[in-house]
């Protein structure tokens, strides 16, 4: 459902409120006069009498069915303004995902560009020798440019700051209103192709980025994965939702498939070996050796790896670099930042600023 749909939505619900809060109104007065009626005009409380006490309560049900009504009218009448309001909202503004929302802005660049020209020869006509001075020949000019004579007669009228013809305010307004909409337009090509890319993703969700991604979703996903996506901190702008990888919902991971935080769990390690967790390969590695110890995780499920001597462990040659980066690790293992456990170093969670948890890649 496009945001034109969602708001055209409310406006019918404010309509319908505004109906029955009208109809409890109309209900309410008429309950009123119905308890009022059977008192005659004008008629006092008899104090003392044995009407007393009915001539009260029928009062009091009276003045409290017509606050009743009052109060309904008044929601009826707030419903019917809030009608109003998104009815011209709807008649003035485009939104980006409208299906002609590009060319509807581009019609308006057009009119603005128009609007700006005709200012531009306008002034150049007004400044003309004799310099912001009347003229019959200037003003012949700037009828035939289409501006009205009235409007003719103010262009040679100084303003509250002495200024002659169109001030340069509302050409820069102009030229500010016109690539701001350009800026729209890409943006909306922009938001377009990523939901094009999400409707051709297998999963039907697209996550770009490394360690900060944007989730675009082809369409408006559940009020559930909204909400998860909320408690875990992203944040929606720009037809995508933004946040740190992380902390992807569960829900999402699902769907997309991407690797959880701490989705490996390790039995036993021999020791002495420097371990590496990441882009969803391991590293193992013996200090002074040139080759590493290397192999590919499944998508980051759970896996149990008893001998680093056995397959699927592949034997690498590392690179000086990467030596260099192995012997510089202050600890015999970081792994991937939230793992829930890792037996070869006994460490429950890497601490903040481990090396490699930036989202660089590792290469061979």
């Amino acid at each position: 459902m496009t945001r034109r749909e969602r708001l055209e939505r409310k406006a019918e619900l404010r309509r319908e409120w505004a109906e029955k809060r009208r109809a409890r109104s109309t209900a309410s007065f008429s309950r009123s006069k119905e308890i009022l009626d059977p008192i005659p005009f004008g008629q006092p409380i008899l104090v003392g009498h044995h009407s007393e006490n009915g001539h009260r309560n029928a009062l009091n049900k009276a003045d409290n069915a017509m606050r009743a009504g009052c109060e309904s009218s008044a929601m009826a009448n707030l419903h019917e303004e809030k009608a109003d309001g998104i009815e011209r909202q709807l008649r003035t503004s485009i939104f980006s995902d409208d299906s002609d929302a590009t060319e509807q802005l581009q019609a308006k660049i057009a009119k603005e560009e128009k609007a700006r020209d005709l200012m531009k020869a306008a002034n150049a006509i007004v400044r003309k020798k004799p310099k912001n001075g009347w003229t019959a020949e200037k003003g012949e000019k700037l009828k035939a440019l289409g501006i009205p004579a009235e409007k003719v007669a103010e262009l040679f009228t100084p303003d509250f700051c002495g200024r002659i013809g169109f001030p340069s305010y509302a050409l820069t307004n102009l030229g500010a209103n016109i690539r701001r909409m350009k800026e729209r337009i890409a943006d909306i090509d922009r938001q377009n192709a990523r939901k094009q890319a999400a409707e051709l993703a297998p999963e039907g969700v697209l996550v770009e980025g490394g360690e900060y991604v944007r989730v675009t979703f082809p369409e408006k996903p559940e009020r559930e994965t909204i909400n998860a996506l909320k408690a875990g901190g992203f944040t929606w702008g720009g037809g995508s939702w933004t946040g740190k990888r992380e902390d992807l919902p569960a829900c999402v991971r699902e769907i997309t498939g991407a690797p959880r935080r701490g989705s490996l769990r390790w039995w036993s390690l021999e020791r002495g070996f420097k371990c590496l967790i990441r882009c969803c390969r391991v590293y193992c590695w013996k200090p002074g050796e040139p080759f590493a110890r290397r192999m590919d995780v499944d998508n980051g499920r759970w896996m149990q790896h008893e001998d680093i001597n056995a397959n699927p462990w592949q034997l690498v040659r590392l690179t000086d670099n990467q030596r260099a980066n192995f012997e510089g690790a202050a600890r015999d293992c970081y792994c991937y930042q939230g793992v829930d456990r890792c037996d070869f170093c006994t460490s429950m969670r890497t601490p903040d600023g481990a090396p490699w948890s930036s989202g660089e890649d590792f290469e061979d």
